[in-house]
């Protein structure tokens, strides 16, 4: 599976994914986005677990690679479904208001100060990059 995520890259380590909120209304209309719903997402260790309408699911996220080009970050990873368990101690954990195309490909995150972009594929493809066009006029 590979994730494209959205950002400038600040130096050979460093990379800023966030969008300024300006740019919600022309996103969801150049991308086509549905708002989706409210999420909670935790992460403890690899296992990323996802809160939505009161349901949790959980994964393991294995990376096999990261690599930038073009304005994104792409990941390669494996995500592996893992047996639900109790927690408490988290490593990190966000909110945020999801909208997403009708493929839930693309999946724009809205968090209280900034947005972030994720573009979703089975393969490595370069037909992501066709979304420069749309993402070069983000302000």
């Amino acid at each position: 599976m590979y994730c494209y995520h959205y950002c400038k890259k600040l130096n050979n380590n460093f990379f800023n994914e966030n969008i300024s909120l300006n740019n919600l209304d022309f996103l969801i209309k150049e991308l086509n986005l549905i708002k989706k719903d409210l999420i909670k997402e935790y992460w403890i260790n690899n296992a990323r677990i996802i809160s939505k309408n009161n349901e949790l699911s959980f994964n393991y996220i294995n990376d096999i690679s990261i690599h930038y080009k073009n304005n994104f970050l792409i990941q390669n990873y494996d995500k592996i479904k893992c047996k639900p368990f109790n927690f408490y101690d988290i490593d990190i954990s966000y909110n945020y208001l999801l909208y997403e195309n009708k493929n839930k490909e693309i999946l724009l995150k809205k968090y209280k100060n900034y947005l972030t972009l994720e573009i979703h594929s089975n393969n490595e493809n370069d037909k992501i990059f066709l979304y420069n066009n749309i993402l070069n006029n983000i302000k």
